[in-house]
């Protein structure tokens, strides 16, 4: 049973491309065995009038025996007289061509030359090849030799080799009819099990793959079918996870000012104190929302391709020690050093909103995860002349397994830690994001217990403008 439609249509391509080829091909060869058969039989004949000729100009005439034995079965021999009347004739044909020879022909025979011609006989529709000369003893004009050939005979023989061709021809198409059902089913099982694996993604068995062992262009599709089937498994898994992520990261503000509204609500507090408390930790529950939604957006902007960016030149050093200045104040009160060394003349392109996001998203995560030491920020130029930046701390360090995973969104290397210091889980998330709009790179290196370096490298600002 043919799953679809192509196997049929594929096989009936190459059937009728084999047939195309072969009907010509056979009338061809048709043709050409007729000629050969046709034109071998008359060179023959000449060859035997040239051996009578020999025989007769050496022994003056030829005997009856020899020409009986000559003669094949299918050939007629007529020696003729002066008069083209004959003397003698072996075989079975009648002697009626004779009265029919025209007088140019026996002008052309009595000059010594050799004719060839076809002939019919009226009785019985036969056709044969004629061939005449002139048979000469010490020069001397004496007799003249016709030799014929039935055309039936020669057919007969084309038919047999004709039939033998036709027996091959036939075995060839089955032959050729088995190697295409082959041929067919081989190209088209991938294609089919390739649809059904499709079919099967779109209902969304994501781990459905295809096997495809071939390195021509049906294993190249194969290839995408399960890359997308990949992707589309990571998507679903991301966006299961980030759903679960977002619902728990929501959920716990929420928690928070859905508990400590109905405390105040139903003032079940003693205090006022108490009350100051729990106001304060509703305000910072909602900002924590708040901040949130904020960083949900500006991700799905950025994902979208709409976030817009007011590009222009911009120095680093001011806007840096700007950030340093504002982080100062948290930074004394946690008895942490700040310290930062940044090349004057240090210019990028970019937007200066954005980029203070960036690096601030940065010094909150060192101050989170730095309980003592410090936290700097360098900035020059790398081999290839572009803006680098390097924000470091002595902070407890991230694993190198977790490393690779400290950009994806809502991930925290410590989950307890940032809830309690009010991390979302999406600010390296943003930061990675941000960079890469401004044609930079971030890399992290990190030991646990010692610190963490993030590095940002940032495109040639003349680069960058064009």
């Amino acid at each position: 049973m043919f799953s679809g439609h192509i196997t049929i249509k594929l096989a009936a391509i190459l059937f009728s491309l084999f047939l195309v080829v072969l009907i010509p091909l056979a009338f061809v060869i048709h043709e050409v065995i007729s000629g050969f058969f046709f034109e071998h039989e008359v060179e023959e004949m000449k060859q035997s009038v040239s051996h009578y000729e020999s025989m007769y100009e050496e022994n003056g005439t030829i005997a009856t025996g020899v020409l009986e034995t000559l003669t094949k079965e299918h050939q007629d021999v007529y020696v003729l007289n002066e008069s083209f009347q004959p003397n003698r004739h072996v075989g079975q044909n009648t002697d009626d061509f004779i009265s029919g020879i025209p007088d140019g022909e026996r002008e052309e025979i009595q000059s010594g030359g050799m004719v060839e011609r076809e002939y019919t006989d009226e009785a019985t529709g036969e056709k044969y090849f004629v061939v005449g000369s002139l048979l000469q003893d010490g020069g001397e004009e004496s007799e003249s030799i016709y030799l014929f050939s039935s055309q039936s005979a020669i057919e007969a023989e084309i038919q047999e080799v004709q039939r033998l061709i036709t027996l091959a021809v036939v075995g060839a198409f089955l032959l050729a009819f088995a190697c295409i059902i082959i041929l067919v089913r081989r190209i088209t099982l991938p294609l089919l099990q390739m649809e059904q694996a499709t079919r099967q993604i779109a209902k969304g068995e994501l781990e459905v793959r295809v096997h495809h062992p071939s390195k021509d262009e049906v294993g190249s599709l194969g290839t995408a079918i399960n890359d997308l089937a990949e992707d589309l498994k990571q998507y679903r898994d991301a966006r299961r996870a980030f759903l679960a992520d977002i619902s728990h990261e929501l959920r716990t503000p929420v928690t928070y000012i859905k508990g400590y509204s109905h405390i105040l609500k139903e003032k079940l507090y003693d205090q006022k104190e108490e009350e100051d408390a729990y106001l304060t930790i509703l305000s910072d529950e909602a900002e924590r929302l708040n901040r949130l939604v904020e960083e949900l957006f500006d991700l799905a902007q950025m994902d979208d391709g709409h976030m817009k960016l007011t590009k222009k030149h911009l120095a680093l050093a001011p806007m840096l020690e700007r950030i340093v200045k504002g982080f100062a104040l948290p930074a004394r009160q946690q008895g942490l050093e700040l310290d930062i060394d940044v090349e004057e003349g240090l210019i990028v392109y970019g937007d200066e909103l954005r980029l203070e996001q960036v690096f601030m998203n940065l010094m909150t995560n060192a101050l989170r995860y730095t309980e003592k030491g410090s936290i700097s920020i360098r900035g020059g130029r790398n081999s290839a002349h572009q803006p680098v930046i390097t924000v470091t701390d002595t902070g407890i360090g991230i694993p190198q397994k977790e490393l690779p995973f400290i950009f994806d969104r809502f991930y925290r290397v410590d989950k307890s830690r940032s809830r309690e210091g009010g991390g979302t889980g999406l600010g390296l998330a943003i930061v990675k994001q941000l960079m890469h709009a401004h044609d930079g790179d971030i890399q992290v290196s990190s030991v646990p217990g010692e610190g963490t370096s993030f590095i940002l490298t940032f495109a040639r600002p003349e680069k960058n403008a064009q």
